[in-house]
Formats: structure tokens, sequence, C-alpha cells
């Protein structure tokens, strides 16, 4: 190995290098031995876990929930984040078929590299006939080596108004 001199009470950054090979187990259990000139010997024992390179897409806001008027455009947000270690490649977006619920973001959303985020935005155009009632599900987003399913609550609500008339009678 690469040997640096240090002087008494002095500190060094070492930077460690591991390569897996393909027939490599999950977990590794090793010793990391450190020798002084001097003689002093300090033995750190270290384990390892392996994993592949592979993209791991999430979700910060969980269920997406939202009211939306039957005869109106409404639209809805999810950030979506790739939190592994490769590219997600193409994301494939794939929803409940229904012909009132698509994708307002371009199609296919860009692929994301680790780290990366995007925000996708749905459109819900709900026909004017729509019964009024929670509609419950969930989306998927397919990545090259993983998915992300995402669920949804979406209300069909109204917006109708109309005239009240209170009579109040004091019959004492």
């Amino acid at each position: 190995g690469n040997a640096t001199t240090l002087g008494p009470l002095e500190e060094s950054i070492a930077d460690l290098t591991f390569t897996a090979t393909p027939s490599a187990p999950d977990e590794v259990e090793g010793t990391l031995r450190i020798a002084a000139a001097e003689g002093a010997v300090l033995n750190l024992p270290v384990s390892l876990t392996i994993r592949s390179q592979e993209s791991l897409l999430v979700n910060d806001s969980g269920r997406l929930s939202r009211g939306m008027v039957p005869g109106e455009q409404t639209f809805v947000s999810v950030e979506i984040r790739n939190d592994g270690s490769a590219s997600t490649g193409p994301i494939r977006l794939s929803l409940p078929p229904v012909d009132w619920f698509t994708s307002a973001t371009a199609s296919p959303p860009p692929p994301l590299a680790p780290g990366e985020s995007t925000t996708l935005t749905l459109a819900l155009c709900p026909p004017a006939d729509l019964p009024l009632q929670i509609y419950n599900g969930t989306f998927l987003l397919i990545g090259n080596d993983n998915q992300l399913s995402i669920p949804f609550t979406f209300r069909a609500l109204s917006d109708a108004t109309g005239d009240l008339t209170v009579r109040c009678e004091d019959e004492f």
C-alpha cells in the first residue's frame, strides 16, 4: 500500500476503493490493518455491503389528494427523485385506464441520473357527468430496473350554487 509519514498527533484521511466482481457475495467482513514504523498495530473490523448499481425512484409526498370539478380541468403535480446509484433510463408512466386522467408533462419523462429529480404534472379532465364521489387508485413510474407506485385520491366535487331562504319565527 501507500505509506504516509505523520508527525506526533497529526491526522490524515485515507481514501479506500473497493471493487467487487460480479460473483462477489452481498456481505463481506474483513480487517483493515494499520501499522506504524515503530511497531504499533491497529486492526479495524470492516463490514461491507455490496449492492449492484441500480436506480431507485422515490416520491416524498406520498398519496396525491385533490378535488376536481366535473367538466373542468385540474392539474396535480408530483416530484420524483432517483435515490439510486445508476440512471433510471427512460421512464414509462402507466396511468389508470380512464380517459380523464392524463399526463401534462412531456412523455416519457426524461431519464434521471443519481440524485436528480423532476416534477410530473398530471391533468384531470373529468367529464361533466362524472358521478360526485371519491376516486382512489395508483399509477406507476417504471424505470430500467425498478418501479414506483404512487397512490391517489381524487374527489369529484360540485361547484353548483343555489339560494337558501331561512324563516325564523318567535312563537313565545
